[in-house]
């Protein structure tokens, strides 16, 4: 049966795609702005920590302009991935990249806005979004 040699090839699958995660991850729950006395601006407070580890991000499209309220706004979005056996990530989290290739990423703080599932995977995919400004 075909599902038989997936499922029996899923611990290489997984195996190869970790090794493509050289990115470093933490996940918070959602925080909230708090305004900074000694800067005067306001700053995110992110919530507790429910995971960090290894994953790969890759821009899904150009950074997009976005009017909210009388604000624009330029957003990006990303394609995350993460290990398959990471279960508790939701839409709402925060992604805080921690270690990167791209210098211009660490430190830089998504929204996550799709976590999926599959009945046979061999990683978790996201999508999350940066606030560019």
């Amino acid at each position: 049966m075909i599902g038989d040699s997936i499922r029996a090839a899923l611990p290489r699958l997984r195996a190869e795609a970790e090794s493509l995660m050289t990115s470093e991850c933490e996940v918070q729950e959602p925080g909230r702005r708090v305004f900074n006395e000694y800067t005067k601006q306001e700053e995110l407070q992110p919530g507790p920590t429910v995971w960090s580890g290894i994953c790969k991000l890759r821009a899904l499209r150009q950074s997009a302009e976005e009017v909210a309220g009388d604000q624009a706004l330029t957003t990006q979005q990303y394609a995350v991935n993460v290990p398959i056996t990471v279960t508790e990530l939701r839409v709402g989290h925060w992604l805080t990249i921690t270690e990167a290739e791209d210098a211009f990423l660490v430190g830089r703080t998504l929204v996550i806005t799709s976590v999926t599932g599959a009945s046979i995977g061999y990683q978790r995919r996201l999508v999350a979004t940066d606030n560019l400004g």
